[in-house]
């Protein structure tokens, strides 16, 4: 996959539609004539950026690209930036205790002086912090935490300033994609997964022409959603292949997402996501998930109360549900992929197997699908183990993490037989196993509504 074949910076397509939005608050404003690639004027130098004078450029190809051409009154700059992660950070306990424990606060500072330099990012931060807020906060706090395991690997400050720029815009990318895709509620098309796996590439092929900025920031942003063990995107390299900062993103990115989404709703300290990264472990560097553990578990973070005992019987009966299903559903998979033959210089294919042999190395290692293990867990809750409720819990984290994988896994398989080269007959199986596993899914939600109702109460 070429960025080219992707990604035409000067092709106007949705970052237009938000700097509009954008210039309903603040002012957008053209520094240049705006031309096309015939250099007629389409929108004058002085002028907004409205809705208006989107329509007149949205159908062209500009000679340069549109966010070189305009500027954001009031856009984030290193002090705003700082300010913006520290809030962030004192939102919640457990980061700002980190933060406090590592003397944070000077170098994170000094890499905020560092994003100073460049113009477009400042813009395109900016353009994030009001369309995308939540993606916005995630970056954040991504390229905080990045700069801390940065510093735990004693990263050359050339590599930390890298690693923190390309933390902090390795989705830059969605600016630039449909939001109608984005938004959309329900399951995404072949087509839709591949528009939004472009935003590497986009991301990637944006960060590259800014004079001045690292060449190891653009490779870190295309590869972060790659994996050590050859399962990721867009290329499925694997770790031989890979450079440190983009698998160093890859992860944090996991960790922000899970603690911002899941963990602070449900008041969990950051360190119970050591479960979660134990399931990880084989896609991403050791390096990065032995510094983070190490971290995390040399920090003394207290770890949060755990659920009340009166919880305890529903969550295990939500487990052994979700668990059976589970069970089922990986069967369905596990005897489509069997009939793919392994084929080394597919990677697609590879990466199918990959991602199966991740999901039953742990299923098989830590036993919690298994008969055994649901017999003694009946017997914790009716026998009132209480020593026994915390392990229940991690266990609950790890099905979730495990859940998302199979989940991934069958995302997969749907674009693979996709695939123009996919021959027809496997398309068939492939597809016939998808729609199984769609209804048992359907039954699978119908059950966990009516577990989350029992939970509740």
């Amino acid at each position: 996959m070429t960025a080219a074949a992707v990604f035409d910076p000067r092709k106007v397509d949705a970052y237009a539609t938000h700097l509009a939005k954008v210039n309903t608050v603040k002012d957008v404003i053209a520094t240049e004539d705006i031309c096309n690639q015939q250099g007629a004027i389409l929108i004058p130098k002085g002028a907004t950026i409205s809705a208006k004078a989107t329509e007149k450029i949205i159908r062209f190809k500009l000679i340069r690209p549109l966010h070189d051409t305009v500027s954001i009154d009031g856009e984030i700059g290193s002090n705003e930036l700082y300010n913006a992660i520290m809030a962030l950070i004192k939102r919640t306990p457990d980061l700002l205790s980190l933060h406090t424990q590592c003397n944070l606060d000077a170098i994170i500072k000094q890499r905020c002086q560092f994003y100073q330099k460049f113009s477009v990012l400042k813009q395109k931060l900016t353009v994030l912090s009001m369309q995308m807020t939540k993606t916005f906060e995630n970056a954040l706090l991504s390229s905080w935490l990045c700069t801390l395991i940065g510093l735990r690997m004693k990263l050359s400050e050339d590599d930390l300033n890298a690693l923190f720029l390309a933390a902090l815009t390795h989705d830059f990318g969605m600016l630039h994609i449909d939001p109608e895709i984005l938004n959309k509620k329900g399951e995404l098309s072949p087509e839709e997964w591949r528009q939004i796996h472009a935003h590497v590439v986009i991301g990637k092929t944006i960060l590259e022409e800014i004079p001045g900025l690292p060449k190891a920031t653009s490779k870190a942003v295309l590869e972060h959603h790659e994996r050590c063990d050859g399962t990721g995107y867009p290329t499925q390299k694997d770790g031989e292949s890979l450079g440190l900062l983009g698998q160093i993103i890859a992860m944090t990115d996991s960790v922000i997402a899970i603690y911002s989404t899941r963990f602070v709703k449900e008041r969990r300290s950051l360190l119970e996501i050591v479960p979660i990264l134990q399931v990880n472990n084989e896609a991403h560097f050791y390096k990065t998930y032995d510094t983070i553990i190490t971290i995390l578990r040399n920090s003394n973070l207290p770890k949060s109360k755990g659920l009340s005992a009166e919880k305890i019987p529903p969550l295990i009966q939500k487990f052994a549900n979700d668990g059976q299903f589970m069970n089922a559903q990986l069967a369905l998979v596990s005897d489509v992929i069997d009939t793919l033959d392994h084929d080394a210089k597919n990677r697609k294919l590879t990466a199918l197997h990959n991602v199966l042999g991740l999901i039953n190395k742990v299923v098989n290692g830590s036993g919690i699908l298994g008969d055994s293990y649901h017999r003694w867990i009946d017997q914790v809750r009716d026998e009132e183990l209480e020593f026994a409720y915390r392990e229940i819990e991690d266990s609950t984290l790890m099905l979730k993490e495990l859940q998302f994988h199979l989940k991934r896994l069958t995302r997969m398989l749907h674009l693979y037989a996709k695939r123009k080269d996919t021959d027809n007959s496997t398309q068939i199986t492939i597809m016939q196993s998808l729609k199984k596993l769609s209804q048992l899914t359907q039954a699978s939600r119908a059950q966990h509504d009516s577990d989350e109702k029992a939970y509740a109460l």
